[in-house]
């Protein structure tokens, strides 16, 4: 699982900060009972591509699909997870999955300074619907009519630090360094877990 860790001291010793993300879809696959070995698998048909991809299987491919399209509806977080594990059903997924995305709502309601509250619930709510249209860049029109980055902006940053969602910058070149190449005008905004835009 990805993760940072900070220590530091405070006056009363040492505390250990760990940032969390949700699940990746091989995290997902252990989840759901793949073993280290089926997933490795998996893996040496990429890694022995020289050239091209080499083929997998029909019936491997297909099983990975079925997968991949269930981690695309659940997504990678854990409460998420163990109750499509407890139940395998989805509407009972997506009940959890509501009460994640009304927490997130509450804790804007309850830490973003009064005049973000509005803000950063709109930008929030918004994300689902400028991802389903084939806008190249985050739309503030699509957050409220007539809206420009300047009343909008700092509300994203505000909900990008509180680590709700993930800006993802179109680049000029698709070279390395990536972050030299970014368009600063130019991204999309994504929630932090693919299940939770479901």
């Amino acid at each position: 699982m990805l993760f940072s860790v900070q220590k530091y001291a405070n006056s009363v010793g040492y505390e250990t900060q760990i940032e969390m993300h949700s699940l990746d879809f091989e995290e997902f696959l252990w989840a759901v009972g793949f073993g280290g070995q089926a997933i490795a698998y998996v893996k040496e048909y990429f890694d022995r591509r020289p050239n091209g991809l080499e083929i997998i299987p029909e019936s491997i491919n297909t099983q990975m699909m079925k997968y991949l399209r269930e981690y695309a509806v659940i997504g990678g977080m854990p409460a998420v997870i163990n109750r499509y594990l407890e139940t395998g059903n989805f509407s009972e997924v997506q009940k959890e999955q509501d009460k994640i995305v009304s927490s997130f709502l509450d804790d804007i309601s309850q830490y973003a300074s009064m005049t973000e509250k509005p803000k950063a619930k709109n930008c929030f709510l918004s994300v689902p619907r400028q991802l389903a249209k084939e806008y190249k860049k985050f739309q503030f029109s699509v957050v409220e009519k007539g809206a420009t980055a300047r009343k909008y902006a700092n509300s994203l940053e505000w909900l990008r630090d509180a680590n709700l969602i993930r800006f993802c910058h179109n680049v000029s070149i698709p070279s390395f360094p990536l972050v030299a190449y970014e368009r600063d005008d130019q991204y999309k905004i994504y929630l932090n877990d693919i299940g939770l835009l479901s």
